[in-house]
């Protein structure tokens, strides 16, 4: 267990707080108490569209939303999804993984961080149309993290007609 003191609550929203996360993660989990995880899981990601997905993983307890529509999406996108795309290859499941990635296809898009607006502003994009998805969000985020955090210092313009600095 982690100590009450090593949580760092300076600077979180009250709605971000660490309580309130831990009680949104219990309130989805309830869900899977009696069949499990993957069977729970796995009817809305197979036959479900992303609003469905996103309501699988929206929770609202006593005192309001646990885990509202915007985090939910973040759920799904960087952890449900990769998971069944996971499994579904491991268990040679191709329509399994044809439905992930549909879905995150048609995930919208994520809220904006630090590194999409770097990325949309060094690539000169135009953020309007470059981020739509959260499929793009992801890859600037990709390429962010490729290019420059491990030491180059150009990025490849999006024309491909050479290096931006």
């Amino acid at each position: 267990p982690m100590s009450p003191s090593a949580w760092c609550f300076a600077g979180i929203r009250p709605a971000n707080q660490p309580g309130r996360r831990i009680a949104g993660a219990a309130r989805l989990l309830t869900r899977c108490i009696d069949t499990g995880l993957l069977p729970t899981l796995l009817p809305p990601i197979a036959g479900g569209t992303f609003q469905e997905m996103r309501r699988a993983f929206t929770g609202s307890g006593n005192d309001g939303t646990l885990i509202g529509k915007g985090r939910a999406v973040e759920i799904v996108v960087n952890v449900v999804l990769p998971f069944f795309h996971a499994w579904a290859s491991t268990e040679r499941d191709e329509a399994l993984a044809t439905c992930c990635l549909n879905l995150a296809q048609a995930a919208p898009r994520l809220e904006e961080n630090e590194l999409t607006r770097e990325m949309a502003t060094l690539l000169d994009l135009p953020t309007r149309n470059i981020l739509l998805g959260a499929l793009r969000q992801q890859g600037l985020m990709h390429l962010y993290r490729r290019l420059l955090q491990m030491g180059q210092k150009e990025v490849p313009s999006a024309d491909g007609s050479g290096l931006l600095k």
